[in-house]
């Protein structure tokens, strides 16, 4: 991925600084927008690199990760985008934001962060008519369904799976790192390689001791298995309490009905007595 971003880079550079036509052979300062898609994937090669780095390098396996399960439930959520999209497109044309389906689109996935209810339902940028009660209703159901839930769904699913993630991203981690040593393994001196060969054979390896930049990551995987465990203890006891309740309203209910049937049997002694006293 850092080689493809790095092509790219360097394919969009000579690209843009090629002279295509003469006029340009005197300009010294090309236009920003020529530039900034280098200077993104420039930045981001650096990211790349930085996942190889023992301390940093789990948090670049676990951003990677999120975006990869972010990409799955992306077409959902732009489904959801381009419907609220087109409705405002429709209703709030008298907003210069509003002007194009595209715009529209666009401005319904930045709401997502901000939605902006006052500066688009009591401004008037165009003159267009305004549709107040059926837009007042879109905003409410936009809120509910996207500010509320969605987000509140992305951050749940990110936050519930920091356990897993942290197992995944350190097993990322060692295939990184075993493809950065092969890599320069076919760069470096015989003698270089010799050195470390030796040097590792030597070296003691504990495999139950914690190194200290590991100690965080260690602490916050115990923070949330045990908090998942107390969870799992909690519902188990709540499921024997339940139980224990039910099996205690059975007996009193078996009791009553003993009660019953007792003071049953003496109504109809009274009753028998009553009789032979009357004769």
């Amino acid at each position: 991925k850092s080689s493809l971003l790095e092509l790219t880079s360097l394919a969009l550079c000579l690209y843009y600084s090629q002279d295509w036509y003469s006029w340009q052979m005197n300009v010294k300062l090309r236009c920003p927008e020529q530039w900034s898609v280098g200077i993104l994937l420039s930045w981001l090669t650096l990211v790349t690199y930085i996942q190889f780095t023992p301390t940093h390098g789990l948090f670049i396996a676990m951003l990677e990760i999120i975006i990869t399960n972010f990409l799955w439930f992306f077409p959902i959520l732009l489904l959801l985008v381009v419907s609220f999209g087109f409705s405002y497109y429709m209703l709030l044309q008298n907003q210069l934001i509003f002007i194009t389906p595209i715009e529209s689109i666009i401005r319904s996935y930045i709401m997502l962060n901000d939605v902006g209810y006052e500066s688009h339902m009591y401004t008037d940028a165009t003159g267009l008519p305004i549709y107040r009660p059926i837009t007042f209703i879109i905003y409410v159901i936009y809120a509910s369904l996207m500010f509320i839930l969605i987000n509140n769904l992305l951050i749940g699913f990110a936050v519930g799976e920091i356990g897993p993630m942290m197992s995944r991203a350190k097993f990322k981690r060692s295939q990184l790192r075993i493809i950065l040593i092969s890599e320069y393994e076919v760069i470096m001196p015989m003698k270089l390689l010799q050195y470390f060969a030796q040097k590792n054979r030597n070296e003691v390896v504990l495999p139950h001791k914690i190194k200290w930049y590991n100690k965080p990551f260690e602490a916050m995987k115990r923070f949330f298995e045990g908090n998942k465990k107390k969870e799992l203890c909690d519902e188990q006891s709540t499921d024997d309490s339940n139980r224990e309740q039910l099996d205690n309203i059975a007996f009193d209910q078996e009791k009553t009905k003993e009660d019953i049937q007792k003071i049953q049997n003496d109504i109809k002694d009274i009753q028998v007595y009553m009789k032979q006293m009357n004769e």
